[in-house]
């Protein structure tokens, strides 16, 4: 997976649209991740079939409840964890519990679904969202805070509440999505008349907004890691450059562009973010929507090196 900033071009009704924000090149196209993270030492051959496993083939061993008994009797051992974003993975996290679920069901023994809040459990002194998975769960995670250390990290998906209760591990899918159709996605969903959601009607776009009793912003939480030099970027007829993924000062262009647009122009003073979705051109519109999922773009950023950390 490359991550790099460049201009992007799509067309929407009809006219062209650019707009410059993290964009992510998914190699695969592939929209889950899956991380398997162990607390025992397990065999080499069962290590081998794990990193094999893809959404596709995790789903079909599931249509096979009977089998996926027969050959992994220990599945109720570990704590499943689905992680996606806003307008990215949402419906789909419900659909992949039910699957999950109908098939053990006959067995007796569902996984119990547990919630988790990001933010409101966010952790001031260690950075990351406080969580516990026991075995035997599923967890649905909306854009959790993971900016703790490594070490930190893999102690909070490993431990659980019961001691008594073997847990070997923690097995994650992590729904990603090309950040470019997030934003696109934003943008014509929240449009829509009337709109889905009704944030559209207080919200700010442009404020990142504050998390922890700290009042951490996520440009002090991410910076440090996405502006590390990591990606490799290739120029035809130039030797590849390592740039940083997002630097600091991408977080303040990013937020003064919003606000260059937000209730600046004559008669929109005091109008709403909805109200700029549905007035304002496609390009201006668009850009305002990016930055309003800026958050969830630099958690996802940020929740792949993670998890790519720890496993």
């Amino acid at each position: 997976m490359v991550l790099y900033h460049r201009n992007l071009i799509t067309s929407m009704a009809g006219e062209k649209v650019r707009v410059t924000l993290l964009g992510f090149i998914l190699a695969s196209l592939a929209i889950a991740n899956i991380v398997i993270i162990t607390s025992r030492p397990p065999l080499s051959a069962d290590v081998d079939h794990h990193r094999q496993l893809s959404l596709r083939s995790m789903i079909n061993r599931l249509k096979d409840p009977k089998s996926v008994a027969e050959k992994d009797p220990h599945f109720w051992k570990y704590a499943y964890i689905i992680v996606n974003y806003h307008k990215s993975g949402h419906a789909l996290s419900d659909v992949l519990v039910k699957h999950i679920n109908s098939n053990l069901n006959q067995f007796g023994r569902p996984l119990k679904r547990m919630k988790v809040q990001p933010r409101g459990h966010f952790n001031s002194q260690t950075k990351c969202s406080e969580m516990s998975f026991a075995p035997g769960t599923i967890t649905v995670i909306g854009g959790p805070e993971l900016h703790c250390s490594t070490e930190q990290l893999r102690d909070i998906l490993l431990s659980h509440p019961d001691p008594k209760r073997p847990k070997w591990g923690v097995k994650i899918i992590h729904l990603v999505r090309n950040p470019f159709t997030m934003s696109v996605s934003n943008y014509n969903y929240h449009r829509q008349d009337p709109t889905p959601e009704p944030f559209v009607h207080w919200k700010n776009p442009c404020d990142a907004g504050e998390v922890g009793s700290n009042k951490d912003t996520l440009k002090d939480l991410a910076a440090p890691l996405l502006s590390q030099p990591k990606v490799k970027i290739r120029v035809r007829g130039q030797l590849p450059l390592v740039q940083p993924i997002m630097k600091r000062e991408d977080f303040k262009s990013i937020e003064d562009d919003c606000s260059s647009l937000y209730q600046t122009k004559p008669g929109m003073e005091n109008a709403t973010f909805y109200e700029h979705l549905r007035t304002l051109d496609p390009t201006e519109g668009l850009r305002m929507a990016t930055a309003d999922k800026m958050n969830n773009i630099v958690l996802m950023a940020v929740d792949l090196i993670k998890f790519k950390r720890v496993r």
